[in-house]
């Protein structure tokens, strides 16, 4: 089970630390020193388990037990994690750092987005008193931070995938009309497609107006598509130089 779901509106930490496949790749690698540490310091063998799987089970029993128990720390994660798509309006309204055929639909690459969800992640969390309690210490925290931008990433792509130009994700005044897992920018694959007239997308748009973004998001769409597969490998980079 996933620390992060979809409400139908925005996203949502469910409250619950399943341990994730990557923090014992985390524990054999970043971690191993503390794991090592900590092996020596908790005895021999318990119940079956070896000294640096003991650790291992404390570690991840500590960082669960202060997530899942702190209200405050609680209300902290919720705040970060339903911010998150509001990342892909801030980089669009930069839309010519980013690659676009029409600046009312701007292609925003997923790694742009996911990296300043790291750094919005950090940036709240990384003063929190009850993290700065783990017995894993800033490695563990920082694997917690990275962990969770990892976990929005892929509640929010999920939804993403099912959005179109006919039932787009509003977000602001701006709409998510779709997302493309493959297309790779700095050898990171995916980007979203992010419409934007103001007239047309803003929430007090009528139905008319509605109807005529989604009939132009739809063209836009399309062309935008023919675009990004013509494009080579050099105008890819001189695009991507310009990422923000």
């Amino acid at each position: 089970m996933g620390w992060i779901r979809w409400t139908g509106k925005t996203l949502e930490f469910v409250g619950k630390l399943a341990q994730a496949d990557s923090f014992e790749r985390w524990a054999e690698s970043q971690g191993e020193k503390i794991i090592s540490d900590l092996a020596l310091k908790s005895g021999g063998i318990v119940f079956g388990l070896g000294k640096e799987s003991k650790a291992k089970g404390i570690l991840w029993s500590d960082l669960k037990t202060i997530a899942e128990k702190s209200l405050s720390l609680n209300a902290a994660i919720q705040e970060v994690v339903g911010q998150y798509p509001s990342i892909l309006s801030s980089l669009r309204s930069n839309y010519s750092a980013l690659p676009h055929e029409s600046a009312y639909l701007t292609v925003v690459p997923r790694l742009l987005v996911n990296r300043l969800a790291l750094a919005a992640v950090t940036r709240n969390l990384d003063g929190s008193q009850e993290l700065a309690q783990l017995k894993g210490g800033a490695l563990l925290r920082q694997y917690f931070f990275e962990e969770l931008a990892i976990q929005i990433d892929d509640a929010f792509t999920q939804q993403a995938a099912k959005t179109s130009t006919d039932k787009p994700l509003e977000i602001g005044d701006d709409w998510l009309v779709g997302f493309d897992e493959h297309y790779q920018w700095k050898d990171v694959p995916g980007h979203y497609f992010v419409y934007s007239s103001y007239s047309r997308t803003r929430k007090t748009a009528d139905n008319k107006a509605r109807k005529e973004g989604r009939k132009e998001a739809s063209e836009l769409l399309a062309k935008c598509q023919v675009w990004l597969g013509k494009l080579s490998a050099g105008d890819r980079q001189k695009l991507e130089a310009k990422f923000p």
